[in-house]
């Protein structure tokens, strides 16, 4: 069994339609979506408040368990097509 991590960031209906796809494959094991660890520090009177980047889109994180460790690249080349065409930004990490 393998393990890829990646999050997203996007709509969540965009999320849901990358997890549907993903969730069809064969080689897939498990996926789980792993929850915000900090929360966010913005607050309404902060330098920060209104800035796009804190506004536009959501961030979520996921562990994909992967059947056979040769299946790893397949999913990965699945996920960032789906999430291209999705219109989410994918980003592959080792952790958390």
């Amino acid at each position: 069994m393998a393990t890829l991590r990646f999050r997203i960031t996007g709509s969540s209906e965009s999320r849901d339609q990358l997890i549907a796809q993903l969730e069809g494959l064969d080689q897939i094991a498990s996926i789980q979506e792993i929850g915000d660890m900090m929360p966010a520090m913005n607050d309404d009177d902060s330098s920060s408040a209104g800035l796009a980047e804190n506004t536009s889109a959501d961030v979520y994180a996921f562990e994909i368990e992967i059947d056979g460790a040769d299946n790893v690249d397949l999913v990965r080349r699945v996920a960032e097509v789906e999430a291209r065409d999705a219109g989410l930004v994918l980003e592959i990490v080792e952790d958390f």
